[in-house]
């Protein structure tokens, strides 16, 4: 919201040639008039789907959700890849509309601004659109079922709105009172402690591993540092068998460790 002052002084005018002077009242202050100017506000279509998990989906497609992503080759900036030809297009819309909204270049690097443009030109373009269709448009453009890369990057948001999905059912189906997991946090936990599997098996294989001087066999190759070491003899290494594998794995927290 913009805010005007005027100040309003005595004048003097001129009327058919006459001058006409006001005598100003005395101790007469000038008065200030505050006009409010209010600025254009977006107002988001009404389409015949829910477009905002596609929105998302395609904003981790486009961007990984990076705000400050750019491309170079294709001069397309922000969560969703918006190009300059994108912001004309916007403008001439709105344009059309007799909309006094105006979007720039630097507005690409707002999410917020960036999804209203999406709605602006899918609003005005595909309102009755289905998801694969909205999304192929806005990768290929006007004749985007005439290009076969559109359908490669509606895969891509397919699997980001399986994604999604998957990850709702999950936190609806949550019921804190008797599991204390949620799957994308038990993959990730998962993965950790493999992690610390592999290190504890590299760990106990380091202590397995026995150097003997060279008789019939190099078995794990030279041992070059017991070699120079003792300097009577070549020293091979050879690795013990690790029997079993590593089990459970528990975690930890305590400071005082």
């Amino acid at each position: 919201m913009r805010k005007l002052m005027l100040l309003l002084l005595p004048i003097s005018l001129g009327l058919g040639g006459k001058e006409v002077h006001i005598k100003p009242i005395e101790n007469l202050e000038p008065t200030e008039l505050e006009v409010i100017l209010v600025e254009p506000v977006f107002s988001k279509p009404t389409y015949t789907l829910d477009v905002e998990p596609l929105i998302q989906a395609m904003i981790m497609v486009e961007s990984e959700g990076n705000d400050s992503a750019y491309h170079k080759g294709e001069k397309a900036a922000g969560c969703l890849q918006i190009r300059p030809i994108m912001v004309r297009e916007v403008n001439r819309i709105l344009g059309i509309q007799k909309s006094e909204l105006e979007y720039t270049l630097e507005d690409r690097w707002s999410r917020e601004k960036s999804i209203e443009m999406f709605h602006i030109v899918n609003g005005y373009h595909n309102k009755n659109s289905t998801y694969e269709e909205i999304a192929r448009a806005w990768n290929g453009g006007p004749n985007w079922f005439k290009k076969s890369l559109t359908k490669r990057y509606w895969k891509r948001v397919q699997k980001q709105l399986k994604k999604q999905k998957k990850n709702e059912d999950w936190s609806k189906s949550f019921d804190r009172g008797s599991i204390c997991s949620h799957q994308p946090e038990d993959i990730i936990i998962e993965n950790f402690a493999d992690f610390i599997k592999l290190r504890a098996k590299i760990h106990l294989l380091s202590e397995l591993i026995k150097s003997e001087k060279f008789s019939t066999s190099f078995f794990e190759g030279i041992d070059i540092k017991e070699t120079i070491r003792k300097q009577d003899g070549v020293y091979v290494k050879k690795y013990e068998k690790l029997h079993g594998e590593i089990g459970n794995v528990v975690f930890i927290f305590d400071t005082r460790l």
